[in-house]
């Protein structure tokens, strides 16, 4: 699993080893923490990114994107998750 914390919009892969809870407390047992305590410290279960075997690609987060027009409305959204890109020449060489 992958979360997304609240200070953060890229996914890390482990949770830190001290949360604070709404309540003040702290606490070090995370990996007991149900879905529900974890929504309510803001932080959110994201799905493990994809494998990628392939050399000239390479795997990246991408956070929700929103496009509006000139009045504010809606024209597009393109929702969160990972993505599979393609390698630049020079990272490719590298």
């Amino acid at each position: 699993m992958a979360y997304i914390t609240p200070n953060s919009s890229q996914p890390v892969m482990s949770l830190p080893r001290r949360l604070r809870l709404p309540n003040g407390l702290t606490r070090t047992n995370v990996s007991n923490l149900s879905q529900a305590e974890l929504n309510a410290i803001g932080i959110r279960v994201v799905p493990n990114p994809p494998s990628n075997s392939d050399d000239t690609k390479y795997v990246v987060w991408e956070g929700a994107i929103v496009e509006t027009d000139e009045e504010g409305n809606v024209t597009s959204t393109t929702p969160e998750g990972w993505k599979i890109k393609d390698k630049s020449a020079e990272q490719i060489k590298n």
